[in-house]
């Protein structure tokens, strides 16, 4: 290896490393919302016991983690960590604690009423509603759909133009 070349590592080789280097996560939100731990709140994504909701009791493994759902009656069991879906609630509890102090601690915390109160939970009941619907209760729905994008194509126009609905009455025929 000659001088020159171990100047051009050593100089730009700094830059390299600049580019190339790896930026560390931030502290924020996002970085630390999904993690499983002790006393998060997940909902079930695949089973018999699709979409409900389970506190995190203790975490058995890499892949499993032991669970309860006191609200929705879901008994103490484990369950693989591929099957959760985690909330971003957080029950502040201790490690493997009993069914009795789960249900108060959740009460006392408000998490069944923040878990009714997300996205998800209203998206899920709203799919539950759907399904059960007649075939003339889809057709109404579906009138009232039609309806209400007409009149919003209609407050579009009238915005666009810069006025109010004025309606331009054609003469009447003979």
């Amino acid at each position: 290896m000659c001088i020159r070349d171990r100047y051009q590592r050593r100089v730009h080789g700094e830059e390299l490393k600049k580019q190339f280097t790896r930026k560390k996560f931030s502290q924020g939100k996002m970085a630390t919302r999904n993690y499983l731990k002790i006393g998060r709140v997940c909902r079930i994504n695949y089973g018999a016991d699709y979409g409900k909701h389970v506190v995190v009791l203790d975490v058995i493994d890499s892949k499993r983690a032991l669970v309860e759902g006191p609200n929705d009656k879901i008994p103490r069991q484990s369950i693989n960590f591929n099957r959760l879906t985690p909330m971003r609630f957080v029950a502040k509890i201790c490690r493997g604690v009993h069914t009795g102090i789960l249900k108060k601690a959740i009460e006392k915390q408000g998490i069944q009423r923040d878990i009714e109160n997300s996205n998800a939970y209203k998206r899920t009941q709203q799919t539950k509603l759907r399904a059960g619907l007649t075939d003339f209760e889809r057709f109404r729905a579906q009138v009232l759909r039609f309806r209400l994008a007409k009149q919003a194509r209609h407050q579009a126009r009238v915005l666009s133009r810069g006025g109010a609905a004025t309606k331009k009455t054609a003469p009447k025929k003979k």
